[in-house]
């Protein structure tokens, strides 16, 4: 099975880590190696192959920082979990978007508590500088894989209580509409790159130097009132932006409109 998957050409310009690397990635995307597969040990691979340690290793690392391999110290290397496709277009929350792709959605929580609004989100709530907000800062996860730091307030006035729920598995979305009647609408979606800064690049577990995907969003209620304020730091190589655009006419006049989904390449 190893040499049907993976082979060096020892004549071709191509290096041999990239070589390994290109072959893994290719199994990974047509399914031959699925979720959660673990790869032939680093001695099998040096001596199936005949290539040096170092060359491994350096196509290992790649597909790590790529987010097609895991590593767990110990054990070896393991086929990464597929991030399921994640409509922006679509206003769903990342837990429903992860269960519907089948990888099990959970949060590492940094921080949820009440605290006041700075003037920065007083804007984006539209409310008074100072108000009370509850403040929620977590590590989305998708099987135990770390792919979003999210940033989000909300009117404490409209969710009280909200500080005191254990979003390890909870879904805020869900909290909204079940037990504060609060039925998310529409939202407002601006995306952005920038340098990853140390705290994010540990957490995405992105390498250093690296680029981070922020999506900031305002959602509205179905009386278009500020519900959420929230801010996200993607890590894009687990969670790349695909635009997608089609021509339409309003009113007589040609425009572009355009859909972005989030998705693992």
């Amino acid at each position: 099975m190893l040499r049907s998957v993976l082979y060096v050409d020892k004549f071709s310009p191509v290096p041999f880590y990239r070589q390994i690397k290109n072959q893994v990635r290719d199994a990974v995307d047509t399914g031959i190696w699925v979720a959660g597969r673990k790869l032939p040990s680093e001695r099998e691979l040096l001596t199936t192959l005949g290539v040096s340690r170092i060359t491994v290793r350096q196509a290992f690392s790649e597909l790590v920082a790529e987010g097609y391999l895991t590593s767990s110290p110990g054990r070896g290397f393991f086929v990464a979990a597929r991030s399921p496709a994640q409509e922006l277009h679509a206003l769903v929350s990342h837990t429903e978007a992860m269960r519907e792709g089948g990888v099990e959605p959970s949060s590492r929580v940094l921080t949820c508590e009440v605290q006041a609004a700075s003037p920065a989100v007083a804007r984006g709530l539209g409310v008074s500088p100072g108000a009370e907000v509850v403040y929620l800062h977590r590590v989305r996860l998708a099987d135990s894989v770390p792919l979003t730091i999210q940033q989000v307030w909300l009117p404490h006035a409209v969710v009280p209580g909200l500080a005191e729920v254990d979003f390890t598995t909870a879904s805020l979305f869900e909290l909204l509409r079940e037990r504060y009647q609060v039925q998310p609408a529409r939202a407002e979606t601006v995306i952005s790159a920038r340098p990853a800064d140390p705290d994010e690049a540990g957490e995405l577990e992105l390498g250093e130097p690296a680029i981070a995907l922020t999506v900031d969003q305002l959602t509205f209620d179905e009386d278009d009132r500020v519900v959420e304020f929230s801010r996200s730091v993607h890590n894009p190589l687990r969670l790349p932006v695909r635009i997608s655009q089609s021509v339409a006419t309003r009113s007589g006049a040609a425009g572009l409109l355009a859909r972005a989904s989030v998705e693992r390449r």
